[in-house]
């Protein structure tokens, strides 16, 4: 279907909704994820359109956007070429990290930080221990500035920082 589209705002909002038919598809286990599975296949078609998704949705779009992305990294980062490359996988990052300091949601900031941990988990990303060592300042500065603020963390938020940090120190 994204072949014939030849505008680039229409290929943005067509994957737009297709990540979140990705994500919802997930949901349902008695289903196929058949949106997944095309995204998989015609990466060179989608990677930079996921990427502009991430980097320009607003909240609900967003949370729907990591989530596909979520799975997109389980599901290829294990394969010789994944889906996300090390620049991509910074650029995700980089994204999380912005958005951690924008929401006060805290379903958003434990999507978010789960996103992170996926990021950090793939093979692509443990190449490169110096930005390990950036990750786990960005994120301990984010914890304490957010505690400086007297916010609370909910459990899905403080499990994946310490899975983070774990993730990090083992790494290091």
């Amino acid at each position: 279907m994204l072949e014939f589209v030849n505008e680039d705002e229409t290929a943005y909002a067509l994957v737009n909704i297709l990540l979140i038919m990705c994500s919802v598809l997930e949901k349902q286990k008695d289903k196929e994820n058949i949106v997944l599975k095309d995204i998989v296949a015609r990466e060179d078609r989608f990677r930079d359109l996921v990427l502009k998704v991430l980097n320009r949705a607003g909240q609900f779009n967003y949370v729907k956007c990591l989530e596909a992305i979520s799975l997109i990294i389980k599901t290829t980062s294990a394969k010789e070429f994944p889906f996300f490359g090390y620049n991509d996988i910074d650029f995700i990052i980089g994204c999380c990290l912005k958005n951690l300091e924008k929401t006060n949601d805290s379903a958003v900031r434990a999507e978010t930080l789960k996103v992170i941990f996926d990021c950090v988990k793939t093979p692509t990303f443990k190449q490169y221990p110096d930005r390990l060592k950036e990750l786990d300042d960005s994120v301990t500065q984010w914890v304490l500035s957010e505690e400086s603020e007297d916010m609370s963390y909910s459990l899905k938020e403080r499990e994946y920082i310490a899975r983070i940090n774990l993730e990090v120190q083992s790494l290091s």
